[in-house]
């Protein structure tokens, strides 16, 4: 039985250990995790665990960056296809 995975957004928060480190690139482990979860269907939405600690300050822009990162994991799915 195959379960149809391409409905599901998978949140991803990414400490600053996880990244290399010029901050860009994941590394090994997690860069595998994301590797899977995009083979088995699920759309993937990252966050910088930095960068939302400094927005808990501003839950307007904080709302509007969520939606806007929600909103391009949405969109690169159906240009995939």
């Amino acid at each position: 039985m195959k379960t149809d995975n391409s409905q599901t957004v998978v949140i991803v928060l990414h400490p600053t250990e996880h990244l290399s480190h010029c901050g860009t690139h994941l590394v090994g482990p997690q860069a595998m995790s994301q590797r899977q979860l995009l083979a088995l269907g699920f759309k993937v939405m990252e966050l910088d665990c930095e960068m939302l600690s400094r927005l808990k300050v501003r839950p307007k822009r904080l709302r509007q960056m969520l939606a806007e990162k929600y909103e391009q994991v949405m969109r690169q799915q159906k240009t995939d296809k």
